[in-house]
């Protein structure tokens, strides 16, 4: 049976133009172990020399070359062959890839007089082989029409195809076409990725440059090859996001393969892949084909998991994936070797000596200093360029407030990009008042970089000063980015809708973080007590005081007092670690200095600083 199952499939390949008049990519049968583990999952990723097959726009950002070589044996009987590579250039990556798969030695069966199924010797065993080579090209990113924070890449395919057909009562046939693939990547953030590509995108009705493959059967036929559109989204979760001790890195991704004959169904594909450690990564995924056709125009979809493995030693990828099968002795195992190319873009890399990558200053500028390749005749950064005196250069460059990505493009004496280099600074706000050495200074430095607090016109911040409710209530809406509106009409008897906080004011009440008096004023001029404080914050950070206060907080704040529970939950939850002594004074007012440091360990804040301190995303 399962030679019959083999010579069906090859048979089918060749004659479904009867039917459907299509027929299946070849290049869609010799994809790599990798791919294989993830469950065919690949065109939101398309991360290596594997994308030519599914995303050719996947090249673009490649900032090494690759080369993958497949090998696998379908149905105990097909051998599968691919050998892909992608190789990055200062144009876009250019890609090369070629698949092959054949049967051979399948022998002609019939049904003898009892209704068993049996072997003809009389006739010779039939053999099958088809192959694909492909040329492919992805450009570099560049900024998508959607944002100018969103990078994409677009990339092509040009695919021949042949395949041949001999032995048994057909004799000997071949065939060849030619089609084409598109592609596009986008990367709205650093761990994301969406990816949309159309393959074999020329119409069968264009047989004079390709879209069908051509039988020189002694009779005119074409076939057409099967068009197919996959989205996926993927994600690469690096270790900075993921929580401590997940590993190096998780991959997801899942696609959807829609088919444009009909009543051909989508098929979905899911896959994750996780690396522990940087030599070890696991595989496993969920894939979706065709499994048969019946008697009928309906088509069944058979689903199955799909495992592999990844090691890695050095620039070598040893790849294993296992898909399992209905079909008895049908398993596929799937075996991989990847090479990583050290490419000479790699090679070529401006060095910061001064500041080092990954610097943090309150400095408005810095004196950049770096070592270039000797090839580099001049160094461009932004709009500037500088000329390198024995691979060195120096050059000052402003900061703003913030992440500052310095990139470095270094030329040569024929205006050729050969070597490139980055510098990442984080440039934190400084109050001439504010010392390092404050106990708050780290609070107020960054909540001031996140735009959340602000200081006063001489360059003060006034950590000492009291704190008034116009103040908190400004300070609270800044750090959630809430939109604000300008009051028609006066928000409180004392607050009408000229006054500088009355946005800020209405955008909390309608919030319900605070609240007026019932005479219909706000007091926005008011002083806040500690206690008054901190019953805002709880509330406004969603900090659970439903629980029973066991015992006092604080000495001088009994289990009866009006803001016991807020003030435990606060302590409790880490908002009061600044309080070192066992007494808390809740009718003291409380100082700037004090609401910046509870409003750093409120869990979105923390989040949002946290964020701001990570070198590894938003430069």
């Amino acid at each position: 049976m399962k030679r019959i199952s083999i010579l069906i499939v090859s048979f089918c390949l060749l004659s479904s133009a009867a039917c459907a008049a299509l027929i299946p990519d070849v290049s869609r049968f010799a994809v790599g172990a990798r791919t294989i583990g993830l469950g065919r999952a690949f065109v939101g990723i398309a991360d290596d020399a594997n994308s030519i097959f599914y995303n050719p726009a996947g090249g673009g950002w490649a900032k090494t070359g690759s080369l993958v070589s497949t090998a696998t044996r379908l149905m105990d009987d097909t051998n599968v062959l691919s050998l892909a590579g992608m190789f990055p250039t200062q144009y876009g990556s250019i890609g090369i890839a070629y698949a092959d798969y054949g049967v051979s030695g399948s022998f002609v069966t019939y049904r003898d007089a009892v209704g068993r199924i049996a072997v003809d010797s009389t006739r010779e065993g039939m053999a099958f082989s088809g192959s694909s080579a492909i040329l492919s090209f992805s450009s570099l990113p560049f900024i998508s029409p959607f944002s100018p924070d969103v990078k994409a890449t677009l990339g092509f395919n040009l695919k021949m195809f042949k395949q041949s057909l001999g032995g048994g009562t057909i004799g000997s046939a071949s065939s060849s076409g030619i089609d084409i693939d598109g592609g596009l990547l986008i990367k709205p953030s650093e761990w994301m990725r969406i990816g949309f590509s159309a393959l074999n995108m020329l119409p069968d009705s264009y047989n004079q440059i390709g879209g069908a493959n051509n039988w020189d059967s002694g009779e005119e036929r074409k076939e057409g090859i099967e068009n197919v559109i996959k989205a996926g989204i993927g994600l690469k979760i690096p270790s900075s996001i993921l929580p401590r001790g997940m590993g190096k890195e998780l991959i997801i991704d899942a696609d959807l393969d829609m088919f444009i004959a009909k009543p051909h169904p989508a098929l979905l594909h899911i896959g994750t892949e996780w690396w522990p450690s940087d030599y070890l990564g696991l595989r496993m995924g969920f894939d979706q084909d065709v499994a048969s056709a019946g008697k009928t125009d309906s088509m069944l979809v058979a689903s199955s998991f799909t495992y592999g493995a990844g090691l890695k030693f050095s620039n070598f990828l040893f790849d294993y994936a296992y898909k399992p099968s209905s079909l008895a002795d049908a398993n596929s195992h799937y075996f991989s070797i990847s090479y990583l190319i050290p490419t000479f873009a790699e090679r070529q890399v401006i060095i910061a000596m001064e500041p080092r990558d990954r610097t943090i200053t309150y400095k408005p500028s810095v004196l950049l200093k770096a070592k270039a390749p000797s090839k580099v005749a001049e160094v461009r950064i932004g709009g500037a360029a500088i000329k390198t005196l024995a691979g060195s250069f120096e050059m000052a460059v402003d900061l703003s407030i913030g992440k500052n990505p310095i990139k470095m493009e270094g030329y040569d004496e024929k205006g050729s990009n050969t070597a490139s280099g980055e510098c990442r600074v984080l440039r934190l706000v400084e109050f001439s008042d504010v010392p390092q050495q404050f106990w708050a200074s780290d609070s107020i430095s960054h909540m001031a970089t996140l735009g959340i607090v602000s200081g006063f016109p001489d360059g003060t911040f006034k950590p000492q000063k009291g704190l008034t409710r116009a103040e908190m209530v400004a300070l609270l809406i800044r750090s959630k980015d809430t939109a604000l509106t300008k009051p028609s009409v006066n928000v409180f008897k004392d607050v009408g809708r000229q006054h500088w906080a009355s946005q800020y004011i209405k955008a909390s009440v309608d919030s319900n973080i605070v609240k007026g008096y019932p005479d219909g004023t706000f007091k926005p001029s008011a002083g806040l007590t500690r206690a008054e404080a901190v019953s805002v914050l709880v509330r406004f950070g969603d900090v659970s005081d439903k629980d029973p206060v066991a015992a006092a907080a604080y000495r001088d704040v009994p289990a009866n007092h009006w803001a016991s529970k807020a003030i435990s939950a606060a302590k409790q939850a880490g908002i009061l670690s600044f309080v070192k002594e066992s007494t808390f004074k809740p009718s003291r007012p409380v100082t700037r200095a004090e609401a910046c440091e509870m409003l750093s360990k409120i869990r979105f804040i923390s989040n949002r600083t946290d964020l701001l301190l990570n070198f590894d995303v938003g430069y």
